[in-house]
């Protein structure tokens, strides 16, 4: 999340095995509990295996900066609160994340995760999903 917008992003597993960011970007503002966890259960759906593995791997975070509105990762990471959510089975998990501004990168531990099930409720999930972006840093 940066300034109230709530950047919810597809990331696939490529032939080699890495998770990378894809170009399908969903957006929604944090007030919208509805909404977030809409997009969050579309993208986690949207999640693919053995797409080619990227030779540019800045060019797959132009769709994230740009809809942000900053032109680096660096200025991105600065005020941004970020998750990771995966689906396991029939359990969503949040990573909150805590920035690094030294390494422009986010970081996470492990002891941090949050398990919910994941049920068809948006309304729910993205309450649940408010509450855990509330507690990165």
């Amino acid at each position: 999340m940066r300034r109230g917008v709530v950047f919810i992003q597809t990331q696939s597993r490529t032939v080699d095995g890495a998770w990378i960011a894809t170009p399908l970007l969903f957006t929604t503002t944090i007030d919208d509990p509805s909404s977030i966890g809409r997009s969050v259960l579309n993208a986690l759906d949207c999640s693919v295996n053995n797409v080619p593995h990227p030779t540019d791997f800045k060019k797959l975070v132009t769709p994230l900066l740009e809809a942000a509105g900053v032109k680096s990762w660096s200025r991105f990471v600065q005020g941004t609160r970020s998750v990771l959510i995966t689906l396991d089975g029939r359990s969503l998990c949040a990573l909150p994340y805590s920035r690094d501004t030294e390494t422009s990168s986010f970081v996470g531990s492990d002891s941090d995760r949050v398990y919910r099930e994941a049920t068809p409720d948006v309304m729910a999930i993205g309450e649940w999903l408010q509450g855990v972006i509330e507690t990165a840093e």
